[in-house]
């Protein structure tokens, strides 16, 4: 069999699923985080993340104690936003990456990450 990028995702997606007992057990969220392909052999990635006594996670977290170094208002925090067609979620800021630092959710859970002004320039033209 050779290994392609979708299938490896499928895989991947296949894991996650088959970890969710464990998921479970822990009270953590296991999260797809990318990966590489060669012909026989992949690598995938996993990203496990856990909530406070509020239900709150690093993200969050992190998104209310930094927000303004990056001129992002605190409501926006949960705020819906619509890039190229599609609608997202603002879910928090990951402190450890330099220039896309918002994390955004598609309405199946995916995450994506994106630049402070794409979500201020979405949310200054509709108002919010």
């Amino acid at each position: 069999m050779t290994l392609t990028t979708i299938n490896l995702k499928l895989i991947q997606q296949d894991m996650v699923d088959a970890l969710s007992v464990v998921a479970e057990k822990h009270d953590i969220t296991i999260i797809p985080n990318g990966g590489t392909v060669g012909d026989l052999s992949g690598v995938l990635k996993f990203k496990i993340q856990a909530t406070n006594e509020s239900g709150e996670s690093e993200e969050e977290l992190d998104y209310k104690k930094y927000h303004h170094l990056y001129f992002l208002k605190p409501e926006w925090l949960g705020e819906e936003m619509r890039l190229k067609g599609k609608s997202y979620t603002v879910k928090g800021l990951l402190m450890n990456r330099r220039k896309n630092v918002v994390s955004i959710a598609d309405s199946k859970g995916k995450q994506f990450v994106v630049n402070p002004k794409a979500v201020i320039d979405w949310m200054t033209f509709h108002g919010k």
